[in-house]
């Protein structure tokens, strides 16, 4: 960005890393509730077997209630982050389905109060 600022020709990236491509997949759910299941270190281990790039970064524990996270935007609540590396954007996909279809989120909505 800086060479195209300056009116230079920019250099093309180096790909000196085990993976061509990375993605940081924000997991989000949009209605607010409590917390009560988060993915288990089995379950994560199990993944980082076949995925040892995976990384997993959790904003939310068991108990919390979404409405507790700070630095939310005004329509859904991140639960975590998930980090994945792969060869090309097709298997970077497929990954992310793989990790999402063995991960395992519970979080009960709030109640919505009847008018009477």
């Amino acid at each position: 960005m800086l060479n195209l600022a300056l009116g230079r020709r920019p250099k093309a990236l180096e790909y000196k890393g085990k993976y061509r491509v990375a993605g940081n997949f924000m997991l989000r759910i949009y209605d607010s509730g409590r917390v009560f299941k988060i993915p288990s270190q089995q379950e994560i281990d199990k993944l980082r077997e076949k995925y040892p790039e995976l990384i997993l970064r959790f904003h939310v524990h068991e108990g919390m209630h979404l409405s507790d996270l700070q630095g939310q935007d005004s329509y859904s609540y991140e639960l975590a982050n998930l980090f994945l590396g792969a060869r090309d954007q097709e298997e970077l996909n497929y990954k992310y389905e793989d990790c999402m279809a063995n991960l395992t989120f519970d979080v009960a909505p709030d109640e919505v109060p009847q008018v009477r």
